[in-house]
């Protein structure tokens, strides 16, 4: 469900839609209360009742309000609708509202910045098929598993960059990873389209993030999402490492 413009949640009023994929929905609006415009991130009603996807999009809001950069939003207001449809009144459905998470003031260029590499680099990707050791955890670092465990999108790669910087790519049934210092790290995965993320990481902890292919205007696109462990591991043994090398 797409809500229009003009719509009201409390005391945000529907401006525009930034964007709407299968998991969640982002809009512009103005908040009466706080004045700028602010950002609503809206979980469908259809996974309303999923109690995994709830906690998921909880911890999400739990990051970004741990996150402390002066280029990075902060996370006011975060909007769980739950209603069928809109004919009711609109502060209705602010009453099922888990907690409050909002503002980006071009917070997607902004982090776009931190996360996406400006320089142009293609990859040439394989599956490796021989038998690659998980790493083991270290004491005082992250490690941060990419994943594409399905096949949709087949051989279309999608590149990953960390902090400003290409790590590596995937395509389907694929992971690599990455081994990082404890913080705020920003992570870019690009096909037709980029997917942002900002996880803060603790040492001595592994991470799992999935890279979701959609459906693209001339190839596929991608949308990140971090998983739970248990949804990590599953995922992680449906992959195959990937190799990768930089096209000349």
């Amino acid at each position: 469900m797409v809500l229009s413009v003009g719509t009201k949640l409390g005391p945000d009023e529907i401006l525009a839609t930034i964007g709407a994929g299968g998991m969640r929905e982002v809009y512009r609006a103005r908040d009466a209360k706080l004045e700028p415009d602010v950002a609503l991130k809206v979980q469908p009603k259809p996974f309303a009742p999923d109690a995994e996807r709830m906690a998921r999009f909880q911890g999400e809001a739990k990051v970004l309000a741990s996150l402390n950069h002066p280029n990075i939003a902060i996370v006011l207001i975060l909007i769980v609708l739950l209603s069928a449809s809109l004919g009711g009144p609109a502060v209705s459905f602010c009453q099922d509202t888990q907690t409050v998470a909002v503002n980006p003031q071009e917070t997607h260029k902004q982090l776009e910045t931190l996360a996406c590499d400006p320089a142009t680099v293609n990859f040439k990707v394989r599956t490796v098929r021989d038998f690659v050791p998980l790493p083991s955890q270290p004491a005082d670092k992250a490690i941060v598993f990419i994943l594409r465990p399905t096949h949709y999108g087949g051989s279309i790669q999608t590149k990953v960059a960390v902090d400003g910087h290409w790590v590596g790519a995937n395509e389907m049934k694929n992971y690599f990873y990455v081994v990082l210092p404890p913080g705020n790290h920003y992570f870019c995965s690009q096909s037709e389209n980029r997917s942002l993320l900002a996880l803060n990481v603790e040492a001595g902890k592994t991470y799992f993030v999935q890279q979701h292919i959609l459906p693209g205007m001339l190839k596929a696109q991608n949308a990140l999402e971090v998983l739970d462990e248990k949804q990590g591991k599953e995922s992680l043994a449906k992959c195959k490492p990937s190799g990768w090398e930089v096209k000349n």
